[in-house]
């Protein structure tokens, strides 16, 4: 039975079949094709590790990038906030600057106006 498992590749069956006919009778030939299979097991037991390992790591570094991508956006969103930041402070800065400018020509229309108002006064007199 154990024979016909391993051609069927069913190794776990095959094992067990070799196990129970040792049980059975101790035989020599029984005994290598037992070895034989465990290690085909042990065999696939590495490559299965192996491939699990692989995966492992693909998602690990597929979720590093992931993390890291993240942090670039991050740090992009906060410099991008702080570019506009600074932006409005310098439309706002421009803008005081505008007003005081704005100011100083009214004052100064302001003053002349009271200029004239005060020669026309002065000449009525």
């Amino acid at each position: 039975m154990g024979n016909s498992y391993v051609k069927l590749n069913d190794f776990e069956n095959a094992k067990k079949m070799y196990e129970n006919a040792l049980k059975i009778k101790a035989d020599k030939e029984t005994r290598e094709n037992l070895e034989t299979v465990q290690n085909i097991l042990k065999q696939k037991k590495k490559e299965q590790n192996k491939k699990q390992d692989e995966k492992n790591k693909k998602q690990n570094k597929k979720k590093e990038n992931k993390q890291d991508q993240n942090k670039k956006d991050k740090n992009q969103n906060k410099q991008e906030q702080k570019d506009k930041k600074k932006e409005e402070e310098n439309k706002e800065k421009e803008k005081k600057k505008q007003e005081q400018q704005n100011q100083k020509e009214n004052d100064k229309e302001k003053n002349k106006s009271k200029k004239r108002n005060k020669k026309k006064n002065s000449s009525k007199n």
